[in-house]
């Protein structure tokens, strides 16, 4: 079951992208974005807290500037990811870079099918280098946002794969706004990972709260 009506779909994305104008956190890949490092920043992201891989992110761009400098390099990626955790991630990486080098298509000119194409790329990786590197409006969901939406909207589904679940994806197209989208979309992965937390959510200070399902409910999860 959802909970959508246009007065509820308004407020919520006023109130994301109210909460993220004062809010929003600041890492290196959100300072003057563009498709390469938002393709970077995504590898080091995967399954890994945002305040973890700065340093090690940081050491990567110093390193390699940008794609023609990583396309010239040849090495293993293993030394940047050790710190890290999830090794295979270099693996990934590798293999992504490869599939660049040997493509006729500029990386510039790269679009969602081509990035989909690549080790280590999916749906929510290929909409974000797109939308913070491209400034093109795309919707994100990944495990963070759909409990923000499942909490909300008392969305529930029975799909183990969710993050490829169309309901969701269908969801956040509908909210995502005309104008200030890459805003909210970093607002709303802000918010889940400040406030909308997996365990011990910060409903006192939601602004979501008056009209959320489960705070409403007295629902924890």
């Amino acid at each position: 079951m959802m909970i959508l009506s246009v007065s509820n779909k308004i407020f919520f994305t006023t109130q994301i992208l109210n909460w993220g104008s004062d809010n929003l956190r600041s890492f290196p890949w959100r300072i003057n974005p563009n498709v390469y490092k938002a393709f970077i920043s995504e590898f080091f992201l995967q399954r890994t807290k945002a305040s973890q891989i700065i340093e090690s992110y940081n050491k990567f761009i110093q390193i390699f500037p940008n794609i023609n400098a990583l396309l010239l390099y040849k090495g293993d990626f293993t030394d940047f990811f050790k710190k890290l955790g999830l090794i295979k991630r270099a693996t990934f990486l590798k293999n992504a870079i490869n599939s660049i080098r040997n493509n006729e298509k500029s990386f510039r000119d790269f679009k969602i099918a081509d990035f989909l194409k690549l080790s280590g790329i999916g749906k929510y990786s290929a909409h974000a280098i797109i939308c913070f590197g491209k400034n093109i409006k795309l919707p994100l969901v990944d495990s963070n946002i759909i409990r923000i939406f499942k909490r909300f909207f008392f969305l529930t589904n029975d799909n183990k794969n969710h993050k490829y679940d169309p309901i969701f994806w269908n969801l956040a197209e509908r909210l995502l706004p005309e104008k200030n989208f890459k805003k909210y979309n970093y607002s709303l992965i802000d918010f889940g990972a400040i406030i909308c937390k997996p365990l011990n959510p910060h409903c006192s200070i939601c602004k979501l709260k008056e009209n959320c399902y489960n705070f409403l409910n007295h629902i924890n999860q």
